[in-house]
């Protein structure tokens, strides 16, 4: 259900896209916040606001009507001096003319003064040397002005230059201390001295010089504002005046855009700053169109294990609890928001979220073997005065249940804070539980007693009873806050420490801690230990039991589904089935029709098939009986004749031609070949012969070789001619006879072929008469084969003419014959019959189809449902035992009936849980009794933390781990986010482990950012139909400065609050009617339990188009009538009063006047009234007229948000000549929503009915209340 403790140290973020967009956008929201000054009160002597006149007493003066008014002894002065006062629509229009404008943007012109510089005098007269500030508005104007071109420049060098401003201004109004060691720091020992009006006009001056702001503005005016404060806050103020003038987040916005720059920021604030195109709205869901994902959400699986201590028949209403529980079930970081519609829930179900943590912790405590295994060897130091600081830092396990309640306005966090631990938070079942354990009431009661109180007691002086229960939560912020927390919570001691202390007397912790020191824990860490898993084992066996329960609801859920499948199913069977029957019946019918009509064709075909039977065999016949025997006749003639003259003349001359050219082969290949070649052979020799007689003839010898040879030479050489000669003259006689018989074998072979070519003749003549017998014969073949043809399509057109008669037989058999032939195309003729049997034949198939399924539906739908019986039937009994708790089957159809109780929480179970809540305080307490030692070093930092007094350069771990220490002793802490940076100065990223914002529509999107830096979960709950955010910076100053900075319109803050950026990143949610259409918001709470109607009735329809749910109990409605019957409903005082200054109309103040003075005759408790106006020159009238009634809240609606009341009278006021005013009061719902939403039991509106009545939304007020003349007595 947790994610196990993150990291602590930032996100390590490329420098990219990301980051360079995340610098960006809070750069932007640094610049607007610079530029977006506080207003200065209007100087008026009964608010004790008053210029400075040359020659006139100064307040702290004598002479001074302030100076001369006595006050109570615990009272004293503090004048908060402005010097250079200028408007701020002259400031925005120097900065309309800065930039260029914008055309979409119209110019507004707001109202109101502000000052150059600030600062605070005492009431002697000397200024609080830490108070001073400069304007960061009027110096960043300077600085636009004097630098035109460096507007990237705009916001540096802003605290130096306000350090500047500071020093220079503390020389002007203080003296150096004559014992001031010159080696210690300048200003360090300066000494303040009574401030005369020239010494406030030098600081004007300075403040000029400081700004640079020039001629650019009228700025000549001081101002001072004289207030009564407590001595003791006055003791313990810090003196700073940044809240007079200047945001007081704009030094953490410049740290942090500065961190974002280098990539360094949290993952929640990285989500926080998603744009809206990378927001994956397709995974949304609307949790009042899907029951089903809500039953799954809220599962006993899912259900933390804590429960606040309060009625145990009282469970959170469904969305409570389905916001509880995907709180906690967000990973290690992230982003949620809740919707919180007035009167819905907000702070119970954040104390369920609380207990839920505190569990948590427990779990992981009971875990360790011994207390000092908590720590970790870790342990740092730093130097605070004279004392060394050692912190033991936690273990990381036991971390990351830091919860944080931070809202813009003090009072939001105040309510919170002292509601969850006041005695009334818990249910009387457990105030005895309570008290036996003895959570630190006492400490808790005194730090819920009034601020005014010096010495608060721990007792309520009413009902003598203590005013809180336990520790559970602490309200820090700003100085004096923390200052009354230190001194309550750790520093309290006896006023006799030798005495006991009586039954009222009390201690803080660090006392108590000594104590449990020396004194040792009431029992051992394992009993302890052992209780808590007692208490938590009983909080599981029960869990398991509604898990069974639960996944029977979850079979029971799938089996609907299935039943609703089937059904539809089993009916979707049936309807086909009807539609089969239906055509199977039409396609009979047709089949019959078309059977009938090919009958009829079918008795035509075949009698027309017979007949042409017929027909072809009488044709046939007169083929084979006639012209085929006289061909076959002629065929054999001819043939007989051809056979005569190949066998007898043709074979004979063939033998002749055969036998000469056997001859004549035998001549050539014989005797001629042979003399051929001997002939041949002859010549080749005699060449030969010749050749070598002219070759030795060459070779004579020479005259000059016969005479060395002595003729020897010459007669050898003779002698070898002479053998050569002969040889010749032989080889020429031997090729002369060679040739002679070569002419003869020729001649021979010459007689041989012409007798061979008179054969070959006489053949040819006898073949020619054979092949005119043959032409005839083939002539007569010819005809034989004609007639042969003949007869074979004769026989055809018989065979066709059988075939036909025998398929129009098949086809009437057919057609006579139900069913279908074997395929398709065996009937052509007849398709339109074959198409019809096949549509009867599909009809058919299909309905036995249909019924098939119709009866295996019907089966299985009766089966299911034989189920569903028996599941209901086990589910019975725990349906009984959980009663609301249990989603039967109105849960599902009902809204109301399913968001006014949480599942499965009945009152065993939350009985379990919230014991196990108080088990794990006990176990807690006992950890603080065996770790005193360490946890009271550890606290006794975290109150130098508090304090202020721990240094600047203090370990970060070390600060960390000591607020660690406080948060485990303290739940819960409350800071606004003006002075949360102030409060966590010494922390960093994704430091603490919970951000609980409230009213967080009512915060900009840029105060949250500090928080979210130094926070890894964050739950912002708020209503966006409540009041907005309250923008200083006109909208066309701001988009001048967006568009100067090239950041997306997206993140302009005044179309945006903390609330809407949180809703946007949230899954479950729903949508509300926006002025623009619809508006996505996270979990909604949905169940109101504030007014009764028609209060109710109004604020539903006025701002949540019916979205809530009337669990007002009837009970105190009808005792507040009981007790003041006399009291009439709620209506609407009709006073038509044409009398008037400005939007204050006297007559409406007579009407309050009587209507007051009726309630104080009925002793009625006028602290349960509550006097509101949309105008703040109406709510200045009704402070002054409220007066005899000092218990009465009176003042714009702006200041009710947050509160309530039994009676609410709303005084609506406006300048009859004026009808925007009314226009803009009824701009949206938010404003007559808050109004109207503060009213328990009756709601009284006085003003012009005619007027106002045609306003949007106040359409709704005077149709929903009853309307009377006014009073006259």
């Amino acid at each position: 259900m947790l994610a196990v403790k993150p990291t602590n140290g930032a996100i390590a973020l490329s420098l990219g896209e990301d980051t360079l967009r995340h610098a960006d956008i809070v750069g932007f929201w640094r610049t607007v916040e610079m530029f977006s000054p506080q207003s200065v009160d209007k100087v008026d002597r009964t608010e004790r606001v008053f210029a400075v006149r040359k020659g006139q007493p100064l307040p702290w003066q004598p002479g001074h009507e302030v100076a001369r008014e006595r006050l109570d002894e615990h009272l004293t002065w503090r004048h908060v001096v402005y010097v250079g006062i200028y408007r701020l629509d002259a400031m925005f229009e120097v900065l309309a003319q800065a930039f260029e404008p914008d055309e979409e943007s119209f110019d507004e012109r707001p109202p109101g003064q502000s000052a150059l510089a600030a600062f605070t005098v005492g009431a002697d007269g000397r200024a609080l040397l830490e108070s001073a500030v400069l304007s960061s508005c009027a110096w960043a104007t300077g600085q636009l002005l004097e630098q035109p071109d460096s507007r990237q420049d705009w916001v540096n060098g802003f605290a130096a230059g306000n350090a500047g401003f500071i020093s220079d201004w503390k020389d002007l109004v203080a003296e150096s201390d004559p014992s001031h060691d010159p080696d210690d720091p300048p200003h360090t020992s300066l000494l303040p001295r009574v401030l005369t009006a020239d010494d406030l006009h030098q600081c004007l001056q300075l403040a000029i010089e400081a700004a640079g702001i020039g001629d650019a503005l009228s700025c000549t005016e001081i101002r001072i504002s004289s207030q009564k404060v407590s001595r003791r806050k006055a003791e313990a103020a810090d003196g700073s005046g940044g809240e007079f003038l200047n945001s007081m987040i704009l030094p953490d916005l410049d740290r942090i855009a500065e961190q974002a720059a280098e990539g360094s920021i949290s993952a929640a604030l990285a989500e926080y700053l998603r744009p809206a195109a990378a927001i994956p709205t397709v995974e949304r869901v609307d949790v009042q169109e899907n029951p089903h994902v809500v039953l799954a959400a809220t599962a006993p699986g899912t259900v933390p294990a804590g429960r606040w201590p309060s009625n145990v028949n009282h469970a959170l209403a469904l969305n409570q609890q389905l916001a509880v529980n995907t709180a906690l079930s967000m990973p290690s970081t992230g982003v949620m928001g809740v919707n919180g519609p007035p009167g819905t829930g907000k702070t119970t179900m954040l104390r369920d979220l609380i207990a839920a943590l505190v569990v948590e912790r427990a779990t992981r405590l009971a875990d360790l073997s011994d207390p000092s295994k908590a720590f970790t060897t870790d342990k740092p130091q730093w130097k605070a005065g004279q004392y060394t600081r050692t912190i033991s830092v936690l273990r990381p396990e036991l971390t990351g249940f830091e919860m944080v309640v931070a809202s813009a306005n003090n009072t939001a966090v105040q309510n919170v804070t002292d509601e969850i631990p006041a005695a009334g938070a818990i249910d009387q079942q457990w105030l005895d539980h309570a008290a036996e354990l003895d959570y630190f009431p006492e400490i808790a009661s005194a730090l819920l007693a009034p601020d005014s109180d010096s010495k608060p007691s721990w007792r309520d002086p009413k009902t003598g009873q203590a005013r809180a229960w336990g520790l559970m939560a602490a309200r820090l912020g700003n100085k004096a806050n923390r200052t009354r927390f230190a001194s309550i919570f750790w520093y309290r001691k006896p006023d006799n420490p030798d005495e006991d202390l009586d039954e009222d007397g009390w201690i803080g912790l660090n006392t108590v801690l000594n104590d449990y020191a020396q004194a040792g824990a009431d029992q051992l860490w394992s009993e302890a230990v052992e209780q808590f898993h007692t208490a938590q084992q009983r909080v599981e066996s029960l869990r398991a039991e509604r898990l069974v329960i639960f996944e029977g609801v979850q079979r029971r859920v799938r089996l609907e589904d299935e039943l609703a499948e089937l059904r539809s199913r089993a009916e979707q069977a049936a309807e086909q089935a009807r539609t089969a029957h239906a055509r199977h019946n039409a396609a009979q019918a047709a089949a019959h029709e078309r059977r009938d009509q090919a009958e009829h064709v079918a008795v035509e075909q075949h009698a027309k098939a017979e007949q042409a039977v017929e027909q072809s065999r009488t044709g046939l016949e007169r083929l084979t009986q006639g012209r085929q025997a006289s061909a076959e006749q002629a065929v054999a003639s001819r043939r007989a004749k051809l056979d005569r003259l190949i066998s007898g003349r043709q074979g004979q001359a063939q033998r002749i031609v055969n036998t000469r050219q056997a001859t004549l082969d035998h001549i050539r290949l014989g005797r001629l070949a042979h003399s051929e070649q001997v002939a041949r052979s002859c010549h080749v020799e005699l060449e030969q012969r010749r050749r070598a007689v002219a070759t030795h003839s060459e070779h004579q010898p020479s005259p000059l070789l016969r005479i060395i040879t002595f003729g020897i030479a010459s007669r050898r050489w003779s002698q070898q001619d002479s053998a050569v000669r002969r040889d010749k003259d032989a080889a020429e006689q031997e090729w002369t006879r060679a040739e002679a018989e070569y002419a003869s074998a020729r001649a021979e072979t010459a007689a041989a072929q012409r007798g061979l070519d008179q054969a070959e003749a006489d053949l040819r003549e006898v073949l020619t008469e054979v092949g005119a017998a043959q032409n005839e014969v083939d002539a007569a073949e010819r005809e034989l084969t004609a007639v042969h043809a003949a007869i074979d399509a004769a026989r055809q057109t018989l065979d066709a003419a059988h075939q036909a008669r025998d398929r129009t037989q098949r086809e009437l058999a057919a057609v006579r014959a139900p069913g279908l032939p074997a395929a398709p195309d065996a009937m052509p003729t007849y398709a339109s019959l074959w198409t019809a049997r096949r549509a009867a034949a599909d009809a058919e198939h299909q309905l036995a189809g249909a019924t098939q399924v119709k009866t295996e539906r019907q089966n299985a739908l009766t089966e299911r449902e034989t189920d569903l019986a028996k599941l209901d039937s086990q589910l019975d009994t725990a349906a009984a035992s959980l009663g609301l708790q249990y989603p039967d089957s109105t849960w599902w159809s009902d809204r109301d009936r399913r968001e006014l109780a949480a599942l499965w929480t009945d009152p065993q179970w939350n009985q379990a849980r919230s014991a196990l809540f108080l088990a794990a305080l006990a176990l807690h307490k006992t950890f603080l009794q065996l770790a005193a030692q360490p946890m009271r070093r550890n606290l006794q930092a975290a109150m130098d933390l508090i304090s202020g007094d721990a240094p600047a350069d203090a370990p970060e771990h070390a600060a960390l781990a000591a607020w660690q220490s406080l948060f485990l002793v303290v739940p819960v802490v409350s800071t606004t986010f003006a002075s949360y940076a102030r409060l966590f100065s010494h922390l960093t990223t994704q430091a603490l482990g919970w951000l609980l914002i409230d009213e967080a529509g009512q915060a900009t999107p840029q105060a949250a950012v500090g928080a979210l830096w130094r926070t890894q979960r964050a739950v912002m709950v708020g209503d966006p139909l409540q009041l907005e955010p309250i923008r200083p910076l006109p909208f066309k100053a701001e988009q001048a400065i967006r568009n100067e900075l090239d950041v997306n319109e997206q993140w302009s803050p005044s179309r945006l609050s903390a609330q809407r950026l949180a809703d946007r990143l949230t899954r479950l949610g729903t949508w509300l009617p926006d002025e623009e259409g619809k508006i996505w918001v996270g979990v909604p709470l949905t169940v109101h339990r504030r007014c009764d109607q028609p209060m109710f009735g109004i604020v539903n329809a006025v701002a949540y188009d019916g979205l809530m749910i009337d669990g007002t109990s009837s009970g105190p409605g009808e005792q507040f009538t009981a007790a003041y019957p006399s009291l009439p409903v709620s209506k609407w005082i009709d006073v038509a009063g044409t009398a008037n200054r400005g939007h204050w109309i006297p007559d409406e103040g007579a009407q309050l006047t009587r209507i007051l003075s009726s309630l104080a005759e009925l002793d009625f408790d006028m602290s349960a009234v509550m006097v509101v106006t949309p105008f703040r020159a109406v709510a200045r009238e009704l402070e002054q007229l409220c007066r005899r009634y000092p218990a009465v809240v009176a003042g714009t609606v702006h200041k009710s948000q947050g509160k309530q009341a039994s009676i609410v009278i709303l005084v609506l006021g406006s300048d009859p000549e004026r009808p925007g005013a009314r226009a803009w009061a009824a701009r949206t719902p938010n404003l007559l929503n808050v109004a109207v939403s503060r009213a328990q039991r009756r709601l009284y509106v006085i003003g012009n009915r005619r007027a106002w009545a045609s306003q949007p939304h106040f359409t709704v007020l005077a149709r929903e209340l009853s309307y009377s003349p006014p009073i006259t007595s």
